[in-house]
This record gives structure tokens, C-alpha cells and sequence, in this order.
């Protein structure tokens, strides 16, 4: 497991020119975190928010995870990554995987895919920056909720593995805990969102596949561990690729359908 960096959350929403990506739709920034200071990383402060957006189109209207990181500076390809997590209720139910800068840059932004059933989503930001021997990794303040529903719809959008079952007071809970569940590999298990008091990511984290099942992704396989810029531009994916990796049960063995990656970002100069 990666060991994470906390601080306190304080501070408005981070100020931003938001930007429309590949796209000739209306987009915005629905809900916001408030802004994550990393500090100084090597010799460069960070900052990032976990946001999500909601976009219309003729066919509804969809939401995605947006993190948008913010370097003081323009820095080396490679140095800075981001991970876009989506969660209906505790469950995470999109992510870009870790998206690493491909250009010298101070900031840019990295999407999950988008969404249309019905539900109350979350985001959460998961980011890690070079520090010159490796990288730090940090998991950001969970967005407020947000609630979609389609106008002027039929009803089938809404599949039955997103009918809302968790209230935010169950949602704090979860984010709250201090320590995961083990199962009998003494792998750790859990909700990606108790990351941010826990300090690290389970080993599993539970994620809803493309089957509709739900189960758990091995946090190795959603975040690689790498440790130069080197390593990191080599694994990044393309921009629009979509990658597969598996569902598993609980005891982290049996796979019981798969969860894709669909990873977009966009630079700001």
C-alpha cells in the first residue's frame, strides 16, 4: 500500500477558469471540494480539488469525476498524477486510473467517464507528485454530493445497482473510519473514501463493475506504484483509452467480472 499525506481542510473553493474538453456541449463544475494544499513536494507546492461536472446532451445529461491539479510552476512530464474516482454512495463507480502530466506544465485536469444513471455521486481525488527519489502520494477531500436526475426520461436509466440505499450521515461514517476490514489473505478491504482519515488505500477497494456486480478492485492494479517520471510516462495511458482490469470478491482470488479505466485529461499552460 502507498502511504498517503493528510491535512486539514480549509479555505473557498479553489479559483479556476474551467475548460471544456473535446466536447461541444455545455459543461461546468458542479460541485466542488474545497482545494487540497499538498505544500511542497521536492521543490513545488500543490494543490488540487475533487470536483464533479454534469454535461448536456440531446440524449441526458451525464456526470464525470474531475480532478484538477494546480502546480506553483511549470513542471517535468511525468511529475505530477491524478486519479479521477466517482462513487455512488461508498462505491466507486468510475476512475480514470492514475493519469500523470505528458507535457512541461503548471496544471491539468483529468476526467473519469461519464455518467447517466440516476444517483447520487461523489468524487475524490487521489493525487501523488515527484519529490525526486519517488513520489508522495495524496488522497483528497471527497466533493459535496451530487444528485442527477434525467428530465423528460423513461425510467430504465436507472439501473437497480444505483438506487440510492446510503444517507450522507452512513457516507461520513465510512469516511470517518480508522482502520479496514481484513480478510483472510490479510489483504485489507474497504471503501476508497476512509482513505482520507485512514491514511492509505485498502488493498482491495469496492467498485461497482461493468457487469453491475459489486466487488473490489486491488488498489495495485488501480494505481501502479512507480518511482521515477520515467516509469510514470510509460504507463500513462492515452488520452480516451480504456483499460480492463478485474472485479474481484472479497478474498481478493476469485474474479467475478472486470472495471474499466477510462482515462481523459487536458493540459493548463
Amino acid at each position: 500500500m502507498k502511504k498517503l499525506m493528510k491535512s486539514k481542510s480549509v479555505g473557498l473553493l479553489m479559483g479556476c477558469a474551467l475548460s471544456l474538453f473535446l466536447v461541444t456541449n455545455s459543461a461546468s463544475a458542479s460541485v466542488s471540494s474545497d482545494p487540497y494544499n499538498a505544500g511542497k513536494v521536492g521543490t513545488v507546492t500543490y494543490k488540487f480539488t475533487s470536483e464533479i461536472w454534469d454535461r448536456g446532451f440531446t440524449t441526458g445529461t451525464t456526470v464525470e469525476a474531475v480532478s484538477f491539479v494546480k502546480a506553483d510552476y511549470n513542471v517535468t512530464s511525468g511529475y505530477m498524477g491524478a486519479n479521477a474516482r466517482l462513487y455512488v454512495g461508498s462505491t466507486m463507480k468510475a476512475s480514470s486510473g492514475m493519469t500523470y502530466n505528458d507535457s512541461s506544465v503548471s496544471g491539468f485536469y483529468v476526467y473519469s467517464d461519464r455518467l447517466k444513471a440516476e444517483a447520487t455521486y461523489w468524487s475524490q481525488t487521489a493525487a501523488e507528485f515527484y519529490h525526486g527519489n519517488g513520489y508522495t502520494k495524496f488522497v483528497g477531500y471527497k466533493s459535496p454530493n451530487f444528485i442527477l436526475k434525467q428530465k423528460n426520461l423513461v425510467s430504465t436509466l436507472r439501473s437497480e445497482e444505483l438506487v440510492d440505499t446510503e444517507t450522507p450521515v452512513y457516507i461520513q461514517e465510512v469516511q470517518n473510519r480508522t482502520e479496514y476490514n481484513v480478510n483472510a489473505n490479510g489483504e485489507t478491504f474497504g471503501s476508497g473514501l476512509s482513505a482520507e482519515t485512514i491514511g492509505v488505500d485498502p488493498d482491495l477497494i469496492e467498485a461497482y463493475g461493468t457487469n453491475g456486480l459489486k466487488g473490489f478492485v486491488k488498489s495495485s492494479d488501480l494505481e501502479p506504484t512507480i518511482s521515477t517520471p520515467e516509469e510514470a510516462l510509460a504507463i500513462n495511458p492515452e488520452n480516451g483509452a480504456v483499460k480492463s482490469i478485474p472485479l474481484y470478491e472479497v478474498d481478493g482470488v476469485t474474479i467475478i467480472g472486470q472495471f474499466d479505466l477510462v482515462t481523459r485529461y487536458e493540459a493548463v499552460q
